[in-house]
């Protein structure tokens, strides 16, 4: 058994390293082919294709919703070890229900769609035939991407994190010929960029549907259905839904009032604290990609003590990887978004702070969310959650007319994150007797200590050096190394730190194996 969680373990690093990779990758190959795409398609065409994929892209609240309830229907099957046969009719009754899904996306797209095109967006008529072949595109690509989430989740499910990461590389360097094809094309650049677009999501899904069948040939799609299971996937996406549109509201919707309350440039420099926001989670959400699986298939197999340890950890492992790169953003945002952006809205600095100290409480939940979701009573959580993110939003816009400042929107989303904290562990210690009082002491306790541990080095820093360019990247690399020293050292325990040495050991061993020549 030890053996096992240890494979488990070493498993889960090596996932989370490859996921990593596959981030910088995507990420350096994305903002290239975004800079040639833009330049290309120029400034008109670039907006009628981002206004047309807007209005595709708003049915994901739906789609998210039920991508994360096909995996942890996938997840927590192949943590109770149940049989092939059974695991394809997950699979199966998954799969019907995206294409069902799909037939009402389309229906809806290609009525309702095609008249808000033509009506509500500004789009000039001369260009109005390339918007609607743009509409069409974009709606048969997120039909498509919809019918490959169940091959996607299964990959996930399993663990296999290197076909995932190297289909997602595969992707992004298509996407990088589609922005040669423009520079080189003579055709309608929109319409040429919509229809190779559709392509590559139709080539990349297949691929992901070839891997699976090749590598789980008995997980066959079987023309058949449980309906006890679409009703409990349904449900379980319908209240997920429910929190993700609070979610939705409390960002978009929060970009809007924002706007209407104090103008364009306040909003742009809400917009930008939001990439900045979105850029760093992207470092936990690897993190939490690799180790949701261990949680849920772990609760499955009602392994407890094990569960707990994730969850524990988990939690702990999420907030340092994000301090790491948060730490050193909040000291230098100034210098940082002038070196990003050159000239930006001076809210933008006490936005960026705000937005990454929020997020620094919310990511603490994020390993209590995966528990949440593996039991699969997840109503209550989620009436529960969204619900407050409905008051949060309502509460902040009463503030705005009254003359509150832009920054409460940070304060009042601060204490509605700590409070959701609060709330899903007290739901966990009554559905699976969590132990509060342990995730106080071993989490809470331990991450404001090392917070403020590693703080004291850049802060020094800071106080003692002039301001330059060099002093800036003295505190940054002080805050880098003060946060990992402080992390390894007194937030974990002696079993955490032990075990993230042998791990990591492990992973090295193996690729410098892997290097050596074969005879």
């Amino acid at each position: 058994m030890a053996a096992d969680k240890q494979f488990e373990r070493t498993r889960m690093a090596h996932n989370t390293l490859l996921l990593y990779v596959r981030m910088l990758l995507v990420t350096l190959v994305s903002l290239y082919t975004s800079r040639i795409v833009l330049r290309e398609l120029g400034v008109d065409n670039y907006g009628i294709y981002s206004a047309v994929g807007g209005f595709v892209t708003s049915f994901t609240l739906l789609s998210g919703s039920l991508s994360t309830a096909i995996s942890r229907f996938l997840t927590y099957a192949l943590g109770q070890r149940v049989s092939m046969q059974r695991l394809s009719q997950i699979f199966s009754t998954a799969l019907f229900v995206q294409l069902l899904l799909g037939g009402v996306i389309l229906l809806v797209g290609e009525s309702f769609g095609v008249w808000f095109v033509g009506h509500k967006l500004v789009i000039p008529p001369e260009r109005l035939t390339a918007a609607y072949w743009v509409l069409h595109c974009s709606l048969a690509a997120f039909v498509v991407g919809l019918i490959g989430i169940p091959y996607q989740a299964l990959i996930i499910a399993h663990e296999k994190m290197s076909a995932f990461a190297y289909i997602s590389v595969l992707e992004v360097v298509l996407k990088l010929v589609i922005a040669y094809a423009l520079v080189v094309g003579h055709a309608d650049r929109l319409k040429l960029y919509a229809t190779l677009m559709l392509l590559v999501s139709v080539g990349v899904r297949l691929l992901y549907v070839i891997y699976c069948r090749r590598r789980w040939p008995d997980c066959r799609v079987r023309w058949t259905w449980d309906a006890s299971l679409m009703k409990q996937i349904g449900a379980f996406a319908g209240w997920n839904s429910f929190e993700n549109g609070s979610y939705i509201l409390s960002t978009s919707g929060m970009n809007v009032m924002i706007n209407t309350f104090f103008g364009v440039v306040v909003g742009a420099a809400r917009g930008i604290a939001l990439q900045v926001e979105y850029a760093v989670m992207g470092f936990v959400q690897n993190f939490m990609t690799a180790l949701n699986p261990q949680i849920t298939k772990s609760h499955a197999a009602e392994e407890h003590t094990y569960t707990q340890q994730l969850v524990f950890s988990g939690a702990k492992y999420a907030y340092f990887l994000m301090l790491l790169v948060a730490l050193p953003l909040i000291l230098e945002c100034r210098y940082v978004l002038q070196l990003w952006l050159g000239e930006f809205p001076a809210e933008a600095v006490l936005f960026v702070q705000c937005t990454l100290g929020v997020a620094l409480l919310t990511v603490l939940s994020q390993t209590l969310v995966t528990l949440i979701f593996a039991t699969g009573k997840i109503r209550n959580s989620q009436l529960i959650i969204g619900s407050l993110g409905l008051v949060a939003f309502a509460f902040t816009g009463w503030l705005f007319a009254h003359g509150a400042p832009t920054a409460v929107c940070y304060a009042v989303y601060g204490g509605v994150a700590l409070l959701q904290l609060i709330i899903r562990l007290s739901i966990l210690h009554r559905l699976v007797q969590l132990p509060v009082g342990g995730f106080v002491r071993e989490v809470l306790c331990r991450v404001v200590v090392v917070t403020l541990l590693a703080l004291l080095l850049p802060l020094g820093l800071q106080h003692l050096l002039p301001t330059t360019t060099a002093a800036s990247w003295l505190v940054m690399v002080g805050a880098l190394f003060s946060t990992s020293v402080v992390a390894l050292y007194v937030g974990m325990n002696g079993r955490e730190r032990q075990t993230l040495v042998q791990l990591f050991g492990k992973i090295f061993r193996r690729q410098e194996v892997a290097r050596q020549p074969k005879c």
